[in-house]
């Protein structure tokens, strides 16, 4: 390329295309900002569902049903896997 084609290039284009390519980033800034806040939101509520679903799972394990009968099957878990037998 030789200096003339340099100046053939009008500056005020340049410009214009400098600022629309701003204008683009920009808006795609603010698209993907939206994005992520509405990812952030989703992902409390999943932390509250799985919250929940350890709550519940802490109430039924610390149950007196259900230590009792873990009590009860104790035995029949270590017979299977002394004997190693696959039972019922």
């Amino acid at each position: 390329m030789s200096s003339s084609e340099f100046s053939k290039v009008d500056p005020s284009d340049l410009l214009e295309a400098t600022k629309r390519d701003l204008r683009e980033a920009r808006d795609t800034v603010y698209e993907l900002s939206a994005e992520l806040g509405e990812l952030r939101i989703q992902l409390d509520v999943i932390k509250a569902e799985v919250q929940e679903a350890r709550d519940r799972n802490w109430v039924i394990i610390n149950s007196f049903t259900w230590k009792f009968v873990r009590l009860l099957l104790t035995p029949k878990r270590l017979l299977v896997r002394l004997l190693n037998i696959r039972g019922k």
